[in-house]
Order: C-alpha cells, then sequence, then structure tokens
C-alpha cells in the first residue's frame, strides 16, 4: 500500500510523538523506586526489603501486559493507548501532562491552523 505525501508526513510526526512519549515513560519508570524483596544474600543491606527503581516486569504487570510490550512502548514502536498512559501515569505518580509535555498555546495553535487548512479545501 502506498501512503501519499500527507499521510507519510503525518506517520513521521505521529511517530516523533510517542518516541518522546516512549522516552518519558522510560525517565519516569527508571526514577521511580520501589522496595522489594531482597533474595541476594551478597547484598549487605539492613532490613529485608531493598529500593530499586521499577521494572519494564513491574509495570507490565500492573497493566496486564508483558515487559516486551511495555519495551515496544518505551522505544516508541507501538502506540500506547491512553487507558495505559493513565494508569502508569498513576503507577508512576507523574501527572499526564508530564508524559505528553506538550506546551497548550502552541497545541491550540496548532489545531487551529489545521483546521483552517481543512475549512480551505
Amino acid at each position: 500500500m502506498k501512503l501519499s505525501d500527507r499521510a507519510k508526513k503525518n506517520f513521521v510526526e505521529d511517530n516523533e510523538f510517542y518516541i518522546h512519549i516512549g522516552k518519558k515513560i522510560k525517565e519516569a519508570r527508571l526514577a521511580r523506586e520501589i522496595y522489594v524483596q531482597n533474595f541476594d544474600e551478597k547484598l549487605e543491606v539492613n532490613g529485608y526489603y531493598i529500593k530499586k527503581p521499577a521494572t519494564q516486569q513491574i509495570l507490565a504487570k500492573a497493566l496486564k501486559t508483558t515487559f516486551q510490550q511495555i519495551g515496544k512502548y518505551e522505544k516508541g514502536q507501538n502506540r500506547i493507548p491512553i487507558v495505559n498512559l493513565i494508569r502508569i501515569s498513576k503507577l508512576l505518580n507523574k501527572p499526564l501532562d508530564y508524559f505528553l509535555d506538550i506546551d497548550k498555546e502552541t497545541m491550540i495553535q496548532s489545531f487551529m491552523s489545521k483546521m483552517n487548512n481543512e475549512m480551505r479545501k
């Protein structure tokens, strides 16, 4: 199936958007420290639990998906459903706009310009 020039441009823009979201998901996941059981006797840690960054497996379990899918989200290879983005946002204690990182003025201007272009056609 051949894509028109307009469709190709939209595809590239969409990919950049999902790659950006994926990077923000990974950044938030690695910044989120959770307590896990210490099964490694070589680690000299006070207490039974240790703090570690959240893993893809932990995130996948919370979303009821696979760690491979989380990896694809983080690389921007797969589009993330908004429901999953909301769940990730809650799990990692980040607001939704942290992942979207969109300036509201820019978004409104972009939307209005697209609407004007559509109306001219």
